[in-house]
């Protein structure tokens, strides 16, 4: 039943993160000498993967409604900078959505908490669990911070108490039986003077903690042995539209699960508190203040021990991303190159070189040597990586050239058929699983030829050879991902006991041919057309059932060389 709540609420407890950096230096992590890292997923209202305590973090921006027509087509929205609604037209509401989809969030007693005055439904899963209405006393809080100021500086201002006068209005609810429908808000109301804002939605015993540790216990303690973290996609990075520093995501904002991406403050407070090594992508459109501010702000706010890994984009080669189109069409202009494919990568490497210069600049007196400048190539062209360091000077500025060793590629192809031996084609749809495995058996076979190829250019360059993403990549494209036949043979490939072996064997390939760091791609996610990325579906899944994830942590156990 949907739940209509009306109330004044004077203010609201803010969010002050805990980023001053601590030295470690010494310390027993779970990570320590652990050879692996992960790629975040992106956060959005649909993911399975739980980050946040604040659910409301994962939230749909504001979708326009007005009675008659389709589903987000009523007017624009009046919303502030940070995205919360301004007002409302006649007849106009805005709603949003959290946990949609699968089903798998916690049921239990949760709080909807916020700020400002408004006529706000809470639905679907939401029971009202008790009569307590109105404006509660809170503990003192500390004041709001946003710890991104304008300079790039981590910004402290005065940690001002609440004074027991100051109220918020928690409002308990129960979710008993988790569905695909999940949680959602409607808002039919907001006061012109005090606007609805700084909605939370939170499980009863996070109540207290979610400002000064803001992440999901069991999100820490998953991915706790993973050395690197990659924010690929926490920052958005493909298709950003993001160049200045104005434009970046903060911790105010509506949802950290929009097109604008995670705030850095978050990203830092999880590197700082899983004692992981950031991996950051600067967007393709960054101009260098951006580039300095963000780099300034690291540099001030993240523990000193942690090192930094810094990419200019992702696959600016990868022509389904606009960051490449942007690359090809700067180096035709500038003349790079004897043609548009070489153009762009001669670009995306002068470019990267201005932006590692940026952060030598910002490192220097804290240490510059803690700064992992990485380049990357296309893993099955190492035409693409010889392009990037055709300037013998590029390797005095470059640590590390990173690939995506894949494997499933040629099951991934445009074409409906493959062929499993000479002369014998079968359409994909008509494999068996077993025929699906013993042929991601035989592409490791064929990758580490080219592995061994990349260590030797690698030695030759002098940088480290790392894997910015990899694992398996079963996928239908250009049209297969809508055949649901192969799209199951996929998921269930996924899924069977064998691709824990498969993943053993890779990344003992990996190891042998010389590679050092590998990037697994992805942390969680549910499995669809659009393939089978996370190592995890789901943050309730038994490990036991979980045979990409249960392959990457033995490999941890096996070869982590804690110092």
């Amino acid at each position: 039943m949907a739940l209509l709540l009306l109330f004044r609420i004077t203010l609201m407890p803010v969010l002050l993160l805990l980023l001053q950096p601590v030295m470690t230096h010494g310390a027993s992590y779970p990570n320590n000498g652990s050879p692996m890292g992960i790629n975040l997923a992106g956060i959005r209202y649909w993911s399975t993967e739980l980050v946040f305590k604040d659910l409301f973090k994962h939230a749909q921006p504001w979708a326009s409604q007005e009675k008659g027509k389709p589903y987000g087509k009523g007017p624009p929205l009046a919303l502030t900078p940070q995205g919360w609604i301004r007002w409302l037209q006649p007849g106009q509401s805005a709603d949003t959505l959290v946990c949609r989809g699968s089903g798998r969030y916690p049921a239990g007693r949760y709080l909807l908490r916020y700020q400002g005055n408004g006529e706000i439904t809470i639905k679907y899963d939401a029971q009202l669990s008790t009569s307590r209405h109105g404006a509660v006393s809170h503990p003192p809080a500390m004041d709001l911070i946003d710890l991104l100021s304008g300079t790039g500086q981590t910004n402290l201002r005065d940690q001002k108490k609440a004074s027991a006068s100051e109220k918020i209005t928690e409002i308990p609810f129960s979710v008993v039986h988790p569905s695909s429908r999940g949680l959602g808000l409607v808002v039919t109301r907001v006061d012109d003077i005090d606007p609805l804002h700084h909605i939370e939605i939170l499980p009863e015993a996070f109540r207290e903690d979610h400002y000064t540790q803001p992440f999901q216990p069991e999100f820490i303690s998953r991915w706790a042995r993973f050395k690197v973290i990659r924010f690929m996609d926490w920052m958005e990075t493909n298709n950003s539209k993001i160049s200045r520093w104005a434009e970046r995501p903060t911790v105010g904002m509506q949802t950290q699960g929009s097109s604008r991406g995670v705030a850095l403050s978050y990203m830092i407070t999880l590197a700082n508190t899983l004692h992981a090594d950031p991996w950051f992508c600067m967007p393709h459109l960054a101009d260098d203040d951006y580039v300095q501010q963000f780099a300034q702000t690291v540099a001030d706010t993240l523990n000193p021990d942690l090192k930094i890994y810094i990419e200019y984009s992702n696959e600016t080669w990868n022509y389904q991303f606009e960051q490449a189109a942007y690359c090809r069409q700067k180096g035709v202009a500038m003349g790079l190159g004897n043609d548009p494919v070489q153009a762009g990568l001669l670009y995306y490497t002068q470019r990267a070189l201005e932006m590692f210069s940026i952060w030598d600049k910002v490192f220097h007196p804290h240490n510059k040597k803690r700064l992992v400048r990485v380049l990357a190539s296309q893993f099955g062209n190492p035409w693409t990586a010889r392009q990037l360091f055709a300037d013998p000077g590029t390797t005095r500025n470059v640590d590390a050239l990173a690939i995506a060793p894949y494997f499933g590629m040629a099951l991934s192809s445009a074409s409906p058929t493959i062929e499993l031996s000479p002369g014998r084609v079968v359409a994909k749809n008509a494999l068996t699983l077993d025929q699906i495995l013993d042929f991601l058996d035989k592409e490791i076979d064929a990758n580490s030829a080219l592995l061994r190829e990349y260590a030797k250019l690698t030695a030759q360059w002098g940088v480290d050879l790392i894997a910015y993403e990899g694992g398996q990549h079963l996928v239908g494209t250009r049209g297969l991902e809508n055949d649901e036949v192969l799209t199951w043979l996929f998921h269930q490939a996924n899924r069977n006991p064998r691709m824990e072996d498969l993943y053993r064997k890779d990344l003992n390939s990996w190891k042998r041919a010389g590679g050092q760091l590998f990037v697994s791609f992805a942390s969680m996610g549910q499995y669809n057309k659009w393939g089978s990325w996370g190592l995890l579906e789901h943050p309730m899944q038994d490990p036991e059932t979980a045979p990409k994830y249960r392959a990457v942590m033995k490999y941890i156990d096996k070869n982590s060389n804690a110092d």
